[in-house]
């Protein structure tokens, strides 16, 4: 027998990464700045698709000297 839904489990997963990710990219680390731009431009975590926003992260990553970051801005702006 299973104790909980894994379905609960893994939206519960996804909250508490997408919090972990934004608090990080708050305090200004490149690789969560990145990785919030991957979240919104993928629609990953249970987000909807967000180019503005996953612009605003990469160039925010960029700004740091974040290669793939800067990468991703510049494909997006296109």
């Amino acid at each position: 027998s299973t104790l909980f839904p894994y379905t609960t489990l893994f939206r519960s997963d996804q909250a508490v990464a997408l919090d972990w990710y934004t608090r990080s990219a708050n305090t200004g680390l490149a690789d969560a700045e990145y990785a919030l731009g991957q979240v919104y431009e993928k629609g990953r975590l249970g987000m909807a698709k967000d180019k503005a926003k996953a612009l605003v992260w990469y160039r925010k990553a960029a700004a740091q000297g974040h290669k793939d970051a800067a990468a991703r801005a510049h494909d997006l702006a296109q």
